[in-house]
Parts: structure tokens; sequence; C-alpha cells
């Protein structure tokens, strides 16, 4: 765990370790994931688990919680990899 990590509780993700399926990108919309930086990484009946670069940004979290409509567990990517996954993931379309 890195030290913001640590500070935040949030565990560090690297995003080449996870499996991305259509289901679980399907939980966050791709404007929600552009806007707000983020990607889900797990979604369980209980929680969304979420990757993120800044867990610092309170209004953020806010937002998505509100958003969502979802409990929410953040864990935190490198904000380049983020970017990437992002772009990649979610097509200009706005699909999966």
């Amino acid at each position: 765990m890195s030290l913001r990590g640590e500070h935040f509780g949030a565990d560090d993700v690297d995003l080449r370790n996870v499996r991305f399926t259509a289901e679980l990108l399907g939980s966050v919309p791709a404007h929600v994931a552009r806007r707000y930086r983020v990607i889900p990484v797990s979604d369980s009946p209980k929680v969304l688990r979420l990757a993120i670069a800044d867990p610092a940004d309170l209004d953020t979290l806010d937002s998505l919680s509100h958003l969502l409509r979802r409990d929410l567990e953040l864990c935190i990517a490198e904000g380049s990899q983020l970017d990437e996954f992002v772009e990649r993931l979610y097509t200009p379309e706005g699909r999966a």
C-alpha cells in the first residue's frame, strides 16, 4: 500500500491485473468515468469498487455516491494508467 493509500485507507490497484467485462464497465456510465476519472474494478450486490487517482477529492466522491446510488469502496490507480484505461475501455460512443 502506498503512503497515499494508507492515509485514505485505500489499496493501490494495477489496472493491468483487473478483468474488465462489459457488465463491470456498465456499472459506471462512460460519461461518469471520463468526467470523474474513475473506473470500476469490481462489483458486488453490496459495494462497487472504483479505482480513482485522487482519493482526497471529497466533492468527486460525494458526487459519485449520489450519481451511482451505490455504496462505494475506493482503490487508488496511477492517474496516467487510469486515463489510459478509461479512454481505451469506454469507446467514444459511450459503450463499454
